[in-house]
């Protein structure tokens, strides 16, 4: 796929989540009768207007990257049926909708993912051999099907490449499967290995298959729950001193978009961009309920004062916070893309 076909598929994932968030406050406030001003296609500055639904001006704008919702009276609480002017427990409702739409989206790709072909884990495929590499001399062929390194269960491809890169020096012994046939072949993983070549000297991919609806239900809510542990975990471990975590800004969601098309080109599965997608989809929705100005969880925290406190937090000093947080983040992603062209992905 071409420079300009990665473009298009990473603003359709990004946009698409983007969308779906604003799509959950935007259903939810019109459910519990807060009254939205604007609900917009892509970014302003606006193209033209759809029409109008319930009150609410649908408009089509020129940077196509998801969407807004403008509500009614959203920092002016004399507006009736405004946002501000709405009790407490709505406005905590609404500000959620948007991070809850992302989990079940992301259940929902991650589910169509499963069905339509995931990994297997415990049975990687060999895709091609270097010709003089160590795989080669061992006897391995492409499409090979490798299911257990020195007597243990494969588990995946990027484990299997670990183990291979752990005994240089020494010899992997390989169990795998040909035509039907059950064979054992011994590797002797290389120190040093012509470029884009590996110790083992050759490629490798999971084994896709279909899975039953039933089964893709499970998998897929298992999937977005270690997503979410996992980001947890490594939030944790990031405010506690620990390495490892990486901050990402849109170029490097770019960059890992460009490896993931790749990836699907070679899996000739969709299963790569829809796990992006999902945890996408994931990161926004988590992300969003952070206490951070300009961010949902941000809004959020004025909600919750109010309900402890029984008092509103000014709304005039509450928007030049928003506004100062949102100006925060947008200073904060030029940095970080700036990191990301400096120190790339992949």
């Amino acid at each position: 796929m071409g420079t300009f076909t990665n473009l298009l598929i990473f603003l359709l994932i990004l946009g698409t989540a983007v969308f779906i968030h604003e799509l959950g406050h935007f259903m939810l406030a019109v459910r519990l009768g807060v009254r939205i001003e604007e609900f917009g296609f892509g970014i302003p500055p606006r193209m033209f207007t759809l029409g109008h639904w319930r009150g609410t001006i649908i408009t089509l704008n020129w940077i196509p990257l998801g969407g807004f919702v403008r509500p009614e009276g959203e920092y002016d609480p004399d507006r009736p049926f405004g946002l501000a002017a709405s009790p407490p427990r709505t406005r905590l409702l609404v500000l959620l909708a948007g991070a809850a739409s992302n989990l079940l989206f992301a259940f929902v790709l991650l589910t169509g993912a499963f069905l339509l072909g995931g990994p297997t884990e415990g049975r990687v495929r060999v895709l091609a051999v270097s010709p003089g590499s160590p795989a080669a001399m061992a006897g391995l062929h492409s499409d090979d099907l490798i299911v257990a390194v020195g007597g243990e269960p494969v588990g995946t491809a990027s484990s299997l490449r670990e183990t291979i890169e752990a005994n240089i020096g020494g010899e992997v012994v390989l169990e795998v499967e040909r035509a039907g046939e059950h064979l054992t072949f011994g590797l002797k993983p290389r120190a040093i290995w012509p470029k884009g070549e590996g110790p083992g000297g050759f490629t490798s991919g999971v084994e896709v298959q279909r899975f039953a609806f039933p089964a893709a239900l499970r998998k897929a809510a298992g999937q977005v729950w270690t997503i979410l542990r996992d980001t947890v975990l490594t939030l944790w471990k990031a405010l506690a001193g620990g390495g490892g975590f990486r901050v990402v800004g849109p170029v490097g969601l770019k960059q890992a978009s460009d490896w993931t098309v790749e990836q699907s080109k070679q899996w000739s599965a969709l299963y790569p961009l829809l796990y992006l997608a999902g945890l996408i989809n994931i990161g926004l929705g988590f992300t969003n309920l952070l206490p951070l100005p300009a961010l949902d969880g941000g809004r959020i925290v004025f909600v919750l004062y109010e309900l402890l406190a029984r008092r509103s937090f000014p709304f005039r000093i509450e928007r030049l916070i928003q506004g100062a947080g949102a100006i925060a983040i947008l200073l904060a992603m030029i940095v970080l893309s700036i990191m990301d062209l400096r120190n790339p992905l992949f």
